[in-house]
């Protein structure tokens, strides 16, 4: 460590395999390959793994003790199947797939993302907790799936240019709203969507189904579709306007 930090930086691949603790900020770099790491990391302050060109494949637990936790591959794909604790935000960014495994594992962090940039599915099989912000899962072509509760302070939004969303546990906005659009494929949603504000489940060319309970406590619902059938076998609260 150079004065509370540690920084691992290759122009090809980096490999970690042992326990990596610091006082300041963590940083992994991979130039022009992958990064793979299987150690645990705690951080006093950031952390961060950048694949220039290659992907990132994380199999241990990742912790910020007063900072962000950032995991970047700017030209390939991110697997996670660890816990990832932050006291900022917990931000994943790829062109490719963005897989966040392990229904044992939690990510959580002051704000959460997923952000597929070019094309990727969003898979999401930790809880997500975002204790003070958004959790946001966005991918320009491909699917977003969450098979474990998914709960923030503010806002959830999931959006897809081209493409399927599938929620299979509770979803829930404590103080905001809940967003799921997508442009081009199906919303299917197994179990309850719950906000302060509104919810949305829309597409434009798909069909919308809803077997969960949906609640707007304090605005309002719209489940739509404008190509595409709506069917919702669960009862559906606004504090507002109901459109369905």
């Amino acid at each position: 460590a150079d004065g509370g930090y540690v920084h691992m930086t290759a122009a090809e691949t980096v490999e970690n395999y042992g326990k990596v603790t610091a006082a300041k900020d963590v940083a992994l770099v991979a130039g022009d390959g992958n990064l793979t790491n299987t150690g645990v990391i705690d951080a006093g302050q950031d952390l961060t793994m950048t694949a220039k060109n290659g992907s990132i494949e994380n199999t241990a637990s990742l912790t910020s003790q007063n900072g962000g936790v950032s995991l970047a591959a700017t030209n390939g794909t991110i697997t996670n199947n660890s816990s990832v604790t932050a006291k900022k935000a917990a931000d994943f960014t790829a062109t490719g797939d963005i897989s966040l495994l392990g229904t044992a594992n939690t990510i959580q962090g002051s704000a959460i993302s997923a952000t597929v940039t070019k094309a990727g599915n969003i898979n999401v099989e930790a809880t997500l907790k975002a204790t003070d912000g958004n959790i946001s899962l966005t991918t320009i072509n491909g699917n977003i799936k969450t098979d474990n509760a998914v709960t923030a302070a503010q806002n959830v939004t999931a959006t897809t240019g081209n493409g399927n969303i599938e929620v299979q546990k509770p979803m829930i906005a404590q103080n905001g709203s809940i967003d799921l659009e997508t442009k081009s494929g199906a919303v299917t949603v197994a179990d309850k969507l719950t906000a302060a504000q509104n919810v949305t489940a829309t597409t434009d060319n798909g069909d919308v189904n809803i077997s969960g309970a949906v609640e707007g406590t304090n605005g309002n619902v719209n489940i739509s579709t404008k190509a595409g059938n709506v069917v919702a076998n669960s009862t559906v609260t606004a504090g507002q306007d109901a459109k369905l």
